[in-house]
């Protein structure tokens, strides 16, 4: 999304629209004392925005304020002067041109949309994908400078899970991916986020969460994983490392850093395990 777009995005759906039809009415105004000038084209510019903006019913709207304008202008020109019926006319194929051009932004606005949120979700899992946990933990981040509140980053890597791959299949790789997905989530707060990294790795964004805390969620969610891949027929466990910030990381790349330390130095010394720690202290030996 451009930064024009997004401008408009934060400014209220009421005021964007008052605003475009305040524009429709100035040229409504101008065209009425210079009837025989062709500002027709100058609408266009209300309508894109609200229609581009906040829909089509809404552009719609200002497309009929704008068709009406031009043919009060019309009355007053040589139009009505050559057939009085020619200013209708051509307010209704002004309106028609104005409802299509709409409709057309309306619809590129809605699939914009939709391509920014695919962008975003992983297509196996339906989870949020790498990109839009960066950009989570960085609002996170910037939240906590502002606020002071601490925030911890996870990141969780399937043991093993290659073997699920090659012995079972992919099919059966991405069910299990899907199954872990599917319990974070159940098992986590609407304010909290998991995501895939990318592989069999996830990242989980728990606001205002202290070590303690973190550690127990985590652990309830690998005993509540192990118990589900066994009720399916399969061994398979995760480890993790979990870092909680108390003041805020420098970066993105060193909160997510500092939690990939963790994850890899329990998988070093033994699978299956959770290691939790909390800026500013030294990250703790597994």
């Amino acid at each position: 999304m451009n930064p024009v777009s997004k401008a408009l995005g934060r400014v209220p759906s009421l005021v964007l629209m008052l605003a475009a039809l305040a524009v429709v009415g100035a040229l409504g105004a101008a065209g009425y004392f210079a009837p025989d000038w062709s500002l027709s084209i100058f609408y266009l510019i209300p309508i894109a925005l609200v229609a581009g903006t906040i829909g089509f019913r809404p552009g719609l709207t200002v497309s009929a304020a704008s068709s009406a304008a031009l043919a009060l202008a019309q009355f007053r020109g040589t139009l009505a002067r050559t057939h009085p019926l020619l200013p209708w006319w051509d307010g209704a194929a002004h309106f028609a041109f104005f409802a299509v051009t709409s409709g057309l932004l309306a619809e590129l606005r809605q699939e914009l949309g939709n391509e920014e949120r695919l962008a975003r979700i992983d297509s196996t899992t339906g989870a949020p994908n790498r990109r839009a946990f960066l950009e989570a933990v960085s609002s996170e981040i910037a939240r906590a400078n502002r606020y002071g509140k601490s925030f911890a980053v996870g990141v969780l890597d399937l043991d093993n899970f290659k073997l699920i791959n090659d012995t079972l299949g992919h099919d059966a790789g991405d069910e299990v991916l899907r199954a872990l997905v599917q319990l974070l989530r159940r098992n986590l707060r609407t304010v909290d986020m998991v995501a895939r990294l990318g592989g069999d790795e996830f990242g989980l964004l728990l606001p205002e969460t202290g070590q303690e805390g973190a550690g127990i969620v985590v652990g309830k969610l690998q005993d509540d994983f192990a118990a589900t891949m066994q009720g399916s027929g399969k061994t398979l466990t995760f480890s993790g490392g979990v870092m909680v910030f108390r003041e805020p990381p420098e970066s993105v790349a060193a909160a997510l850093s500092a939690a990939d330390e963790l994850m890899y130095r329990i998988k070093r010394g033994r699978k299956g395990g959770i290691l939790t720690a909390t800026t500013p202290i030294e990250i703790p030996v597994a």
